[in-house]
């Protein structure tokens, strides 16, 4: 890891400051009120299913142009740095902040000499909020309220970084030197995509948004809020180029998960949307088929006559922080989703579909679909 030693002090803000404001005798003896010196590691820790997910439904040759757009799109997200940091400490169990400071890292830790009274705090840390585009951390001036929150709105956008949290309980001794703290930041957002084959759908616009995300995430207990019913609208990922680089190439020249030959193409590009958002639930009271719905996937699709076709795709698993989920499905002609490829005609079968079966709950799909004056999410 690359480390950084940073004194605080020249970072803090003025509550920060304040500790400093009394200086300590060395002739008096009485050293109650002189601060500690402590020192503070912070790791920046990524545990995804990312790489396994990708294998999992993008690890044939055929889809590698799909895993390298989708890759790119991530690579923000699932990173293992901290790019910007706010530090704060609260004393307890007042709840009063005692010291807070913003850095920029742009690694994946940083050390820190400090200062602080002697007695007990909460450490809490937010990452990688610039740039972000939707969520802001406020209501720090408590660990109680400290809390990311996405904007108000009915729909989103997409999170354009990985955020990344950590908190920390400290008893700060007195007349102790120098004492060491490890603090570790876990990520807390997640990403979950749509690969669709459309060799079988004409249609002139697609989109796509997910329900079912949470819309904040509070930072001392670690727990998420459900108070706004939110869509994450996802990002049209462009595979197109990466295609047609392979084509050039003839295929990928790899060894390992992908071997050497001759590269076999789509008729058509398939679709990839993708969006990052909170965790969905890990408990909810929606049930299709004896299966738990977790999140939910909306899929519009505009088709060249110009009718919309509404397929709503109910999800069997959670979606996590620091995960990454991807329903892979067909386009059928009347612009529906299946998680099974078309009937085929004559010639040869089509490729056996990724195992959906455990992941999708079930479909509902709307032909002719109007988007009337409200919309209610079904969670």
């Amino acid at each position: 890891m690359k480390r950084f030693v940073t004194a605080l002090s020249s970072l803090m803000s003025l509550a920060g400051l304040a500790f400093f404001a009394g200086s300590c005798s060395l002739i008096d003896e009485n050293l109650v009120d002189c601060p500690e010196d402590i020192i503070v590691d912070y790791h920046v820790r990524l545990i995804t299913n990312k790489e396994q997910e990708m294998d999992l439904k993008l690890g044939t040759d055929k889809d590698l142009p799909l895993r390298q757009a989708l890759e790119d799109y991530l690579r923000d997200i699932f990173v293992e740095t901290a790019r910007d940091a706010n530090l704060s400490f609260y004393t307890r169990p007042a709840d009063e902040r005692a010291l807070n400071a913003t850095d920029v890292w742009n690694s994946n830790g940083r050390t820190y000499e400090l200062q602080l009274q002697s007695g007990d705090y909460v450490n809490l840390v937010a990452a990688n909020l610039e740039g972000n585009g939707v969520v802001s951390y406020v209501g720090d001036e408590t660990s109680a309220g400290a809390s990311f929150n996405q904007n108000a709105k009915d729909i989103v956008a997409s999170h354009k970084t990985g955020l990344y949290t950590a908190r920390s309980a400290m008893r700060i001794l007195d007349r102790t030197e120098y004492q060491h703290f490890d603090v570790d930041l876990y990520m807390a957002n997640d990403a979950g995509g749509i690969v669709l084959n459309v060799d079988s759908c004409y249609f002139s616009n697609i989109r796509c948004e997910i329900e079912g995300l949470a819309d904040g995430f509070n930072i001392l207990d670690s727990t998420y809020t459900y108070n706004a019913h939110t869509l994450v609208k996802t990002d049209l990922v462009d595979a197109q180029p990466y295609v047609d680089k392979l084509s050039k190439t003839g295929g990928p020249a790899r060894t390992g998960l992908y071997t050497q030959h001759m590269w076999e193409r789509w008729e058509r590009t398939p679709v990839i949307m993708c969006g990052v958002g909170f965790s969905s639930r890990n408990m909810t009271e929606k049930f299709i088929d004896g299966m738990t719905v977790y999140w939910i996937l909306h899929l519009y699709v505009t088709l060249e006559s110009g009718s919309v076709t509404h397929s709503t795709i109910y999800v069997a698993e959670p979606l996590p922080a620091g995960n990454l989920k991807i329903i892979v499905g067909w386009l059928l002609g009347n612009g529906s989703f299946s998680p099974d490829p078309p009937t085929p005609g004559p010639g040869p079968l089509p490729p056996e579909p990724p195992i959906e079966e455990k992941v999708i709950a079930g479909v509902d799909v709307e032909l002719d679909w109007n988007p009337g004056p409200e919309f209610n999410p079904s969670l």
